[in-house]
């Protein structure tokens, strides 16, 4: 195997940067068709990076960045199954990085790869990665307790569970969703209402009134407390 001095690898970091900047120049003016040939060219200097970064025996911090990058751009213009291709990639990558034990990195992928899965409207298989993207979750927070990034996936989860016509297995995730925001935000954030807000239509729908109105009307007092709170709580969550 060839030996690569350290310039080579500095002079294709600044190559992968400036294409990288120049391909968000791109993707800010909604240019596609550019930006995808600025990052496919980020993308094959990180490939080559990456030969050098397993030489030195050092993770590669540009191959996976350029995967999620072009990925979203995908995602963007609207090429799902090019977007898919490349966050499973994405998730080889941090999986094989990461084997001795999971990352929160490998539940963000996990997560992207669900929501793609509930644009198609395949439910099942959209579940089963918020599930694996939840168990990492939680066992990364070994206190039980939860955090942020656990109650959100907890709420795409719960949105899984309203297609699917599973009220109750909805109900459960909203209410855990809740239970970390009440912790970390306070009982009075705005995050916290909306959560409120979905466990009442989950209620509303199931003809329970009474439940429903009763904790719409603890996210109206929470909205009550913001200058931009809204006079009526209806819809779907």
């Amino acid at each position: 195997m060839a030996c690569f001095e350290k310039p080579e690898l500095e002079s294709l970091m600044n190559e992968w940067e400036s294409l990288m900047r120049q391909g968000n120049e791109y993707c800010m003016h909604r240019d596609w068709q550019s930006a995808e040939s600025k990052y496919n060219h980020a993308l094959f200097a990180a490939e080559t990076m990456d030969e050098i970064y397993r030489e030195l025996r050092q993770t590669n911090p540009t191959l996976p960045a350029t995967l999620s990058t072009l990925a979203h751009l995908y995602r963007e213009w609207g090429k799902y199954s090019e977007a898919r291709q490349l966050y499973e990639r994405e998730l080889a990558y941090w999986q094989k990085v990461f084997e001795h034990g999971p990352h929160p990195f490998v539940a963000s992928v996990l997560e992207k790869i669900g929501e793609f899965f509930v644009v198609h409207g395949k439910f099942e298989e959209a579940e089963d990665y918020y599930n694996q993207a939840i168990k990492i979750r939680e066992h990364l927070n070994g206190d039980g307790e939860g955090n942020l990034e656990l109650a959100h996936c907890l709420d795409q989860l719960a949105g899984v569970k309203l297609s699917q016509g599973n009220f109750a297995a909805a109900e459960v995730s909203y209410k855990g969703a809740l239970k970390i925001r009440n912790r970390i935000l306070g009982v009075n954030d705005l995050a916290v209402a909306a959560t409120l807000h979905r466990l009442a239509a989950i209620h509303r729908w199931q003809g329970d009134i009474a439940d429903a109105k009763a904790i719409d009307e603890q996210a109206k007092a929470i909205w009550s407390k913001h200058t931009k709170a809204p006079a009526v709580i209806h819809g779907k969550p």
